[in-house]
């Protein structure tokens, strides 16, 4: 379904501005991305939204997806797949944070700087169905580690400023949700190669 969607917005693009159509799957692939990523991120949003919290599903995909763009990690093999387990980190993020919330700032400080540590050293997770060219690797890899110390560091000052423990808490598991999906790869190809 979402294959035939794409294709028809694809052919109305490429008939209102009158482009080539042998890019056809092209612009359909690039217009599943489109539909499939926002519709997981208006999942996520309604999700906190139902449970009372939309600003933790604001902070999720701020941190959350800004960071998976660039440094990569456990990719869904289709795009139900990818809804679901989009929604079901979300709801993961939701709980832990909220666990927390009621024992330290500090194990949250924590847990934002072994997520920072994880991403400086392991970004980008290479993926085998998306290959990166060299140069487009050492871009993300720059770019990813700007990021994660970009994010850490205003997550700290808000936190410094705001006080709010839960807002610290959500930030922190969010980062590490996005340094944990970076791991599994690398712990599968690990046992991979010792087998």
């Amino acid at each position: 379904m979402l294959n035939n969607i794409a294709t028809k917005i694809s052919n109305i693009i490429i008939q209102k501005c009158q482009l080539s159509s042998d890019l056809i799957k092209i612009y359909t692939y690039g217009c599943e991305l489109l539909i499939s990523t926002g519709l997981g991120m208006m999942s996520v949003f309604l999700i906190s939204c139902l449970l009372g919290r939309p600003l933790s599903g604001i902070i999720f995909l701020i941190v959350f997806v800004s960071l998976r763009l660039f440094c990569g990690g456990l990719h869904a093999s289709t795009y139900l797949r990818c809804f679901i387990l989009s929604n079901l980190i979300f709801l993961s993020v939701y709980s832990l944070s909220w666990g927390l919330t009621y024992v330290s700032w500090l194990l949250s400080v924590l847990l934002l700087l072994i997520s920072f540590i994880v991403i400086f050293a392991f970004t980008p997770i290479r993926n085998v169905n998306h290959p990166l060219s060299d140069e487009r690797y050492i871009r993300n890899k720059r770019i990813s580690r700007v990021l994660a110390f970009t994010e850490m560091i205003v997550i700290l000052a808000i936190y410094a400023i705001i006080r709010n423990i839960y807002f610290l808490s959500i930030a922190s598991t969010s980062m590490f949700a996005v340094s944990f999906m970076m791991l599994i790869p690398k712990i599968c190809q690990a046992r991979r190669s010792t087998l």
